[in-house]
């Protein structure tokens, strides 16, 4: 069921589930409690991957803006891997959403940056071709020093074994 109840705003009820359209900015926000989010989250995942990267961004967004670790790590992959599902590559963005993420298991370390940890691991699987990244070094070397610069001890030892 759609209810129009402003000039570009939109409930969309569907199975429970009160959804706000907002028309002109084509984004979509959480109404309700936290099977919302994680009907949204869902969705959100199941766009990216069915190759519709730019609707996983618009579901996922909402949710990492309004403190979502898990949504923000996601959106910083999708970022850093780019060209992927329509979303293109995007280092600032990457960056911005790793540091919402934080490290996932641990709280920072003192002077770390919140994106070392997820640099180091965009890095490691670019230089070696891991995961979803096909191998590029140069690739791998620059995220590697982001995290290096960025306070990551894992980073650093891995730059410094390359080096040899």
């Amino acid at each position: 069921m759609v209810l129009k109840f402003a000039a570009r705003h939109w409930l969309l009820v569907s199975g429970g589930t009160i959804l706000l359209v907002l028309a002109a900015a084509a984004s979509v926000k959480v109404l309700n409690d936290s099977n919302d989010r994680n009907r949204q989250f869902d969705a959100g995942i199941m766009a990216l991957k069915e190759d519709r990267g730019q609707d996983g961004v618009r579901l996922l967004e909402p949710l990492a803006k309004a403190g979502d670790r898990q949504a923000a790590g996601i959106l910083g992959e999708v970022y850093a891997l780019g060209e992927v599902n329509g979303v293109r590559k995007n280092d600032e963005l990457a960056i911005r959403w790793f540091r919402a993420a934080g490290p996932m298991d641990r709280e920072p370390r003192r002077g770390e940056d919140p994106a070392a940890e997820a640099e180091y691991w965009v890095g490691k699987s670019y230089a070696e071709g891991s995961g979803p990244y096909d191998r590029d070094v140069a690739e791998g070397r620059k995220w590697l020093e982001r995290a290096a610069r960025g306070g990551s001890p894992e980073a650093a030892a891995l730059l410094r074994q390359r080096q040899k």
